[in-house]
């Protein structure tokens, strides 16, 4: 594996599998729409913690997600009613408003916002890079989550995409947004960088177990933004002006999505576009410059992202899947993805320069599910990658019968890398041939899975596999065991 996680980390795959083989009871299903039970508190167990390595490098993520144990310096607090403008006196019964705060805020200060006096309207919060936070001293916007969910925040409408935001962090670097439920508007949270070069990327945004949706763009989006995290959110209903669920654009590197659940987005759930035509050749680079299509490490790359670290999400029943275009040297792994009412995950790029192509990547124990083509897709220079243990499952619409008329998985000809222990149930291979190490089976039966979640919204656990499945401990490939 790329990066080094606490053992007491458990993927998707990795317990739903557990769950089979041990006879346990699956976990409880996550909620429907509308704020999880008390979001506020930082993650208690990171994908990586502070001063550690992340593929390589040493960690600059934002310490309210890597050091649970981080206290801030201060505490401001905000109310939907709130007009104290006066930090010195700001108080949880002497509050700000949410247009106040922007300005009063400091490195090291944790922002909590009240509940009790219902949904914050017309909510715009600009950040810019002057309010920044540092990696010693983030800034942290955390609802108080009253009555068992977190504070509505309605976002603001109309204007630019910076005004049309709950959050617009606008070259601003370390601020984590937490436990909010966040609507309307073009975008939940907007973080961007000053330019596409890599010294003025945005560093160190997290936006962490919030509900964000029904916006009319993306509820996450990030373009130029470096050491990001993006966890725990559950995200839907990104709207008709081209809506992602979650969108990292523009050449962003070093990154965590993590543990989202994605659902009825109107473009593709997870899209990580590094956009070389917009970072490299409307910017007058060529896309053979090292500038464009070098690497991040040194400070180069502005035409692709790497470093990415993709888990435990669960993206279903929206308009299609994940799309990493001109993403490199990252992991995606124990997810479950579908089913879409178009095509499922793609591995692909827009330029026709090979090293922009999406290479170098693991894909490794995901679960594709799907009825329509494609369930996975490697094309356009999407080569070296390594391809292993993953479920290919294509299904009728009923999904009462594998569906043999659907492409599992294409691979052009510049495409492709090591292939092992992959499982394709139904549907037919395109520019791939099923190797030794892998099975292809054109049967499908229900009861393969706990609960067939192919009909269910909010229910990963509907995918575990049972005892029986004939899949189970093909090749020598073992579902993962839980830790001690």
């Amino acid at each position: 594996m790329a990066i080094a996680r606490k053992p007491e980390i458990k993927s998707v795959l990795f317990l739903l599998f557990a769950l089979a083989a041990c006879g346990g009871s699956a976990p409880p299903a996550p909620p429907g729409p509308g704020p999880s039970p008390n979001p506020t508190p930082s993650p208690s167990f990171p994908a990586t913690s502070r001063g550690s390595s992340f593929f390589g490098s040493a960690e600059a993520f934002n310490r309210y997600y890597t050091q649970p144990s981080w206290t801030p310096l201060r505490t401001l607090y905000v109310s939907s009613t709130g007009t104290n403008a006066d930090a010195a006196s700001n108080s949880d019964q002497a509050p700000a408003s949410a247009s106040q705060i922007a300005n009063m805020v400091l490195p090291g200060d944790m922002v909590i916002f009240l509940g009790g006096g219902g949904a914050y309207s017309n909510v715009n919060i600009q950040i810019p890079q002057e309010k920044s936070g540092t990696y010693d001293a983030p800034i942290v916007f955390v609802s108080a989550a009253t009555g068992g969910g977190g504070v509505q925040l309605q976002c603001a409408t109309g204007g630019s995409n910076a005004s049309a935001s709950c959050f617009n962090l606008e070259g601003a670097n370390y601020i984590a947004i937490s436990g909010f439920e966040m609507s309307g508007g073009k975008y939940g949270v907007r973080a961007v960088g000053l330019s596409y070069t890599s010294t003025a990327h945005q560093v160190g945004i997290a936006v962490l177990n919030n509900v964000i949706h029904d916006q009319s763009k993306d509820p996450i989006f990030t373009g130029q933004s470096d050491w990001s995290v993006v966890e725990g959110n559950e995200v839907y209903n990104a709207g008709a002006e081209d809506g992602h669920g979650i969108y990292l654009s523009n050449g962003s590197d070093w990154g965590i999505v993590r543990q989202n659940e994605l659902y009825q987005n109107a473009s593709s759930d997870l899209q990580i576009n590094a956009d070389p035509i917009s970072t490299c050749q409307d910017e007058g680079i060529s896309y053979t410059a090292n500038t464009c299509d070098g690497s991040a490490n040194a400070g180069q790359g502005q035409g692709v992202s790497e470093f990415f670290l993709v888990t435990e999400n669960f993206g279903h029943h929206g308009d299609s899947g994940p799309n990493f275009t001109s993403v490199r040297n990252s992991e995606v792994s124990n997810n479950i993805f579908g089913p879409y009412a178009r095509h499922n995950t793609s591995f692909w790029q827009e330029t026709n320069y090979a090293d922009l192509g999406s290479s170098g990547n693991t894909i490794e124990a995901n679960l594709f599910v799907g009825h329509k083509s494609h369930l996975l897709q490697l094309i356009n220079d999407a080569s070296s990658n390594t391809i292993t243990g993953n479920i290919l499952l294509a299904l009728n619409t009923s999904a009462s019968a594998s569906a043999l008329s659907i492409v599992n998985i294409e691979v052009d000809a510049s495409s492709g890398g090591a292939f092992s222990a992959n499982i394709y149930i139904g549907g037919f291979t395109d520019g791939h041939t099923i190797l030794a190490s892998e099975d292809e089976r054109a049967d499908y039966d229900p009861t393969w899975f706990t609960n067939n979640g192919f009909g269910r919204t909010h229910h990963p656990e509907d995918w575990a596999p049972s005892p029986t499945a004939p899949f189970n401990g093909f090749n020598g490939w073992q579902p993962p065991q839980l830790s001690p």
